[in-house]
């Protein structure tokens, strides 16, 4: 009897190791897949694989986060507000998962963040303003767990947070925006994380609103001349592409 419940113990051992490992090699083809996701197709694939990750083993937090990411690449990528509503909030689902698995992995509240802002645009910023409270609450804590993530990332969106939430005072303070305060933040994130141009961009865009003319110019010079960075180069490609459009309506030309 002993022998044979050693037995039992020892398959069930040798199939939990089989099956971690197997959901591994899912993930390093989905992340393959992630890496070509200027192909809207490749990012699909992804998702896909993730979940064959995770159905073999649910604690693969990693899997998680990246489908949350790839539903943000999808859904900046349709026009129909429907659709990106559907795609942002299966990024919140994944993103609510990655955070209970393991609430210390920032890369779960960073794309959680993300996807709560994305949503909240998408639906329509004023009658989002339940959801501000929620994203600075994500992005705080990517700070206070990995302030340097995505070159200092989450200084950048929550700084574009600030910006884009209006400033009332009939709105309550945590629902609440500040130009202020976005501008400190995309200050900070731009010296931070130079070469993040997605900040760039962000802080671009605050300065000339700030009526800082010379200031946006430059922002957007650098993003126009930035080298690209592997890991987000899809991202850095299209903040490239904006910025030479913005630099043209500024000029006039």
């Amino acid at each position: 009897m002993k022998i044979y419940k050693t037995s039992i113990v020892f398959m069930i051992l040798l199939w939990s190791f089989g099956a971690w490992a197997g959901a591994k090699d899912f993930v390093k083809k989905g992340d393959a897949l992630l890496a070509q996701r200027k192909d809207l197709s490749k990012a699909k694939e992804a998702i896909k694989e993730y979940q064959k990750a995770l159905a073999l083993d649910p604690t693969i937090v990693d899997a998680y986060w990246k489908i949350s990411q790839a539903y943000y690449w999808l859904g900046i990528h349709v026009k129909s507000k429907d659709q990106k509503m559907k795609l942002f909030k299966n990024g919140i689902e994944f993103g609510k998962m990655c955070v209970q698995v393991n609430p210390k992995v920032a890369e779960c509240h960073y794309w959680l963040g993300v996807a709560y802002g994305k949503y909240g645009e998408a639906k329509g910023i004023m009658q989002s303003l339940y959801l501000v409270p929620f994203m600075k609450k994500e992005l705080r804590a990517v700070i206070k767990l990995k302030p340097d993530l995505r070159m200092y990332g989450s200084y950048g969106v929550l700084g574009w947070v600030y910006f884009k939430v209006p400033d009332s005072a009939i709105i309550s303070k945590e629902k609440r925006g500040s130009k202020k305060k976005a501008l400190e933040l995309l200050s900070k994130a731009v010296k931070l994380g130079p070469g993040n141009l997605v900040s760039r961009y962000f802080y671009a865009r605050v300065l000339l609103d700030k009526g800082d003319k010379a200031g946006a110019i430059k922002q957007l010079e650098f993003i126009r001349k930035a080298p690209m960075v592997r890991d987000m180069a899809p991202e850095f490609a299209e903040e490239k592409v904006k910025a030479a459009k913005l630099l043209k309506k500024i000029r006039g030309k």
